[in-house]
């Protein structure tokens, strides 16, 4: 391959090449990557010559190749993307679903894509849809939802038109199709106008389909569903049920992330309301320990909130499980995120105040990063981080980590505007919490702190409820009182 690479100048030889280079890594061919790059170092001299189905067919063997970890030249890779607004007008639906799944699995991958050459991939969907295949729909509307979440802009009318073809199509399509659209849908929700009538149509074909879903398609399926409703949008109930009642059949095949999203998502629907048997559920949490350790941070915060959240619903949650990945806390906690710190220690502090002992080493290594993070924290997490420090100090006996409270307290000033009642209430009754077990004041928070939250309350108590206001008043008597023998000397 790299000799004839060599003297290569037809645009279809350099098509061909890297399609025929894809098909034989997908059925498990060892392929080697130097002869992968000297191939696509000849489309830099080929790519403006490249007819519309040559332009969807090779992005297609690149973003193969990428998925299967065979990575090509870039400049080639960049040369090829350039041709989309060239030829996007003569694509037809398959070449067009082909080229938008490789602009987004490109982008994903970490390629540069330029709003030109999305807009002129995008907009060509709404004058396609009605010819496209349900695989052409649901491979277009994800890879427009990914485009998305990755700060792109997409064609609107495009949207709505595929929106319309998936309730079209919703009854043709397959397993992967129907999860992978209704993920789509989740996340192009918010902000896009959609006809949910597509959601409803997709939702209701999981009564039918859901036997042959495998875990990835049940984990994702689940995760939007459970986002759809916390954006208001409602899918076909028995259909839910039906995918849910697959959990303990795919249980065991489940990756560390589709664990995950599959907890959060029951978490979630529970909340809702919805049913969620315990025979159905219960497979899921054992397989967390098999798991835990192969958890990424993300995974090991949202599932450990996802646990939390159920144990303060009142459902019963596999003590064992919840060990294995609070287990992984003080692994990953170097990686975590200011919102997977904060909720990490939300998780931790709602467990033990429900009875289930934490890891004191996981408690201590997330405070120990709270204290190089709490500058890029918001409102919401820094008075999270208060609510657990002093929940942990009060019921699992876990040192209050003064340096990680400093550093959230000197970031109160800055974000008190920005907290909602909520926020105020949680975080006065936090420093109140932490002042009865003895803790100095000043190390707790400093006086423009609790300025500028005495301020704040003022502001939103309107807004509070009759129990926050009730904890807001006896927190700040608490507050005012260590403020007083503080001044008389009474008080370090």
């Amino acid at each position: 391959a790299a000799r004839v690479a060599g003297t290569l100048n037809h645009p279809q030889g350099l098509t061909n090449m890297l399609w025929a280079f894809a098909h034989l890594k997908e059925m498990g061919f060892d392929i080697d990557v130097a002869e992968v790059r000297a191939v696509s170092d000849v489309a830099p001299r080929v790519a403006s010559r490249l007819i519309s189905k040559a332009v969807a067919n090779t992005l297609w063997a690149i973003a193969k190749l990428a998925e299967n970890g065979v990575y090509v030249d870039l400049a080639g890779v960049r040369v090829v993307i350039r041709e989309v607004p060239r030829v996007a007008g003569k694509m037809n639906s398959q070449d067009l679903s082909n080229t938008l799944w490789a602009i987004a699995k490109l982008a994903a991958e970490g390629m540069d894509i330029t709003f030109a050459e999305v807009q002129a991939a995008s907009k060509e969907a709404a004058r396609l849809t009605s010819s496209m295949q349900p695989q052409g729909v649901s491979n277009s509307l994800w890879a427009i939802a990914t485009l998305r979440e990755l700060g792109m802009d997409v064609d609107v009318v495009a949207v709505q038109a595929l929106s319309n073809a998936a309730q079209r199509t919703a009854g043709k399509m397959n397993p992967q199709n129907l999860s992978n659209t209704l993920w789509a849908f989740a996340k192009l929700k918010k902000g896009i106008d959609m006809d949910e009538a597509g959601v409803l149509a997709v939702s209701t074909e999981f009564a039918r389909r859901a036997g042959e879903m495998n875990s990835a398609d049940i984990s994702n399926a689940l995760w939007a569903v459970s986002d759809l409703a916390d954006k208001g949008v409602y899918v076909d109930v028995t259909g839910v049920r039906v995918v849910i009642k697959e959990l303990p059949r795919v249980a065991c095949e489940m990756q560390p992330q589709e664990l995950t999203r599959t907890v959060w998502a029951i978490a979630n629907l529970t909340a809702e309301g919805m049913d969620m048997p315990f025979a159905d559920v219960q497979p899921v949490y054992e397989e967390a320990p098999r798991v835990a350790s192969s958890m990424l941070s993300h995974d090991v915060s949202t599932t450990l909130w996802a646990m939390a959240k159920l144990k303060s619903m009142g459902v019963d949650v596999d003590v064992v499980a919840v060990r294995a990945v609070n287990d992984e806390v003080a692994r990953v906690a170097g990686d975590m995120d200011p919102w997977g710190l904060s909720v990490s220690l939300w998780a931790m502090a709602k467990l033990d105040t429900y009875g289930v002992d934490v890891d004191v080493w996981a408690v201590r290594a997330v405070g120990a990063e709270v204290v190089h993070m709490a500058s890029k924290m918001n409102a919401r997490y820094v008075s999270h981080v208060v609510w657990a420090t002093a929940k942990l100090s009060r019921h699992g006996g876990v040192h209050a980590d003064l340096a990680a409270l400093q550093a959230v307290g000197k970031e109160v000033s800055r974000l008190s505007s920005e907290m909602n009642a909520q926020d105020v209430t949680i975080t006065v009754s936090g420093w109140s919490q932490l002042l009865e077990l003895g803790h100095p004041v000043r190390s707790i928070y400093d006086s423009a702190a609790l300025h500028s939250v005495t301020g704040r309350a003022s502001e939103v108590v309107v807004l509070m409820s009759p129990f926050e206001r009730r904890v807001t008043k006896r927190a700040f008597e608490i507050i005012d009182r260590a403020e007083k023998m503080l001044a008389d000397g009474r008080l370090s």
